[in-house]
């Protein structure tokens, strides 16, 4: 759903649209879905704030989230985005990827 949002506010720049954007990116690395030691995002989230993540991360929530931070980066230019996108993806190389250079997923 993200992804959409940005290419639609790249094709048809809405600020109504480009902060339900921000504001949910600067939520979702702000609070528990994002792991500010290890770097990665958790699964999901077991409560309403989004504060208290439930400790389990999935390669495929890796690969998405930290293509959304890439293209939200692109999109506005906020560092943020670029750091918590680099970020996941140094923990994807070094925490799911096995001696032979594939992956591990569940």
């Amino acid at each position: 759903m993200l992804l959409l949002l940005i290419d639609e506010q790249k094709r048809n720049p809405n600020d109504e649209q480009l902060n339900a954007i921000t504001t949910t990116l600067d939520i979702m690395a702000s609070g528990g879905l994002y792991d500010t030691v290890g770097g990665g995002f958790h699964r999901y989230s077991t409560d309403n704030t989004w504060l208290i993540p439930h400790f389990e991360k999935m390669l495929y929530n890796q690969a998405q989230l930290s293509l959304v931070y890439t293209r939200a980066y692109q999109l506005t230019h906020k560092p943020l985005y670029r750091r918590i996108a680099q970020q996941t993806l140094d923990y994807v190389l070094k925490e799911m990827q096995d001696k032979n250079g594939g992956f591990f997923s569940a």
